[in-house]
């Protein structure tokens, strides 16, 4: 299961011909699934990182989370799209990529709500050691 499902000619990907069936002809199904496989990586990897289980259902569901896959995606896949005419790119993929970072990082600072606003804590804590705590009280 993905985070997010990509659908040419909607969302970021609006103005995307369709999907053709030969590689050299443009964007298949096959980049779909590789743009959608990259934002999961990404937002696991992020995930766990942080202290959530990527894993569970509320996370998966999460607005913030399916917002930020959608842009990871669709990032990858504006890639996809100008990796022979790079000079066409008016850095729509970086910004989405810059984007969707930003949207992580808030999360990581404000929290993750589920999409019935409840909230979703993370399943570890993140804490710094120290080597010696009589150190820290100088």
């Amino acid at each position: 299961m993905s985070f997010a499902t990509l659908t040419v000619g909607a969302g970021w990907l609006k103005n995307f011909d369709p999907l053709a069936t030969e590689a050299q002809k443009g964007l298949t199904q096959d980049d779909v699934d590789k743009a959608e496989a990259y934002a999961d990586t990404r937002i696991k990897t992020w995930a766990l990182t942080v202290g959530y289980d990527p894993a569970a259902a509320a996370f998966a569901t999460a607005p913030m989370i399916v917002e930020t896959a959608e842009m990871f995606g669709s990032a990858r896949m504006i890639e996809f799209k100008f990796s022979q005419n790079p000079e066409n790119d008016v850095g729509l993929a970086s910004a989405l990529e810059e984007k969707a970072e930003r949207l992580l990082e808030l999360v990581r600072h404000t929290g993750l709500y589920a999409a019935d606003g409840t909230r979703i804590w993370p399943t570890a804590v993140s804490m710094s050691r120290v080597g010696n705590p009589e150190e820290c009280r100088r």
